[in-house]
């Protein structure tokens, strides 16, 4: 079950795209998408409190090593889960922009030099 922020975020990424982009295949990877996210901010929130002089101790050291870590690795698991659903600037370019155009017929692209 998702969390209220969690139902918002999965429904802001179903409602960016075309009705036909995301398939019941999806729908496992869009769950980890939005938590991954939503765990994201939790980590974010946390590097934004920590007092600096929490550093002077090995303790606080570790912990906002531990932070940074997580925060890392869910960055990097945000990535994988978007690019894997098309969601990034990436899958976003048009052909004329990217020296390419359409044959007569319509179906092919082919580069222009």
């Amino acid at each position: 079950m998702l969390s209220d922020a969690e139902r918002a975020l999965w429904m802001a990424t179903v409602n960016s795209k075309p009705a036909d982009w995301f398939g019941l295949e999806h729908v496992p990877l869009l769950v980890d998408y939005v938590r991954h996210i939503c765990k994201a901010d939790v980590f974010d929130a946390q590097i934004k409190a920590f007092e600096p002089h929490w550093l002077a101790t090995d303790d606080g050291l570790r912990r906002y090593g531990k932070l940074i870590d997580l925060s890392v690795k869910t960055s990097a698991a945000i990535k994988a889960l978007a690019t894997s659903m098309r969601l990034t600037q990436q899958t976003i370019y048009r052909a004329d922009k990217a020296g390419l155009t359409k044959r007569p017929n319509g179906k092919l692209w082919v580069r222009e030099d």
